[in-house]
């Protein structure tokens, strides 16, 4: 059988936190960081990769 559970309880005990709006962007700006990164290293290599496999 299901269990009633009171989400009120659930949204004021410490384990449901909210995570603090600096971490999301933090953590957002990496991940934008390192994509970026990874365009450029493939448009870079592209070039190169290219030529060696499609003569």
């Amino acid at each position: 059988m299901s269990e009633f559970v009171d989400s009120a309880k659930i949204r004021n005990s410490k384990k449901a936190r909210r995570p603090s709006m600096r971490r999301i962007m933090v953590a957002g700006s990496i991940g934008n960081l390192l994509e970026w990164f990874d365009f450029a290293i493939y448009g870079y290599l592209a070039q190169f990769i290219g030529v060696h496999f499609f003569p």
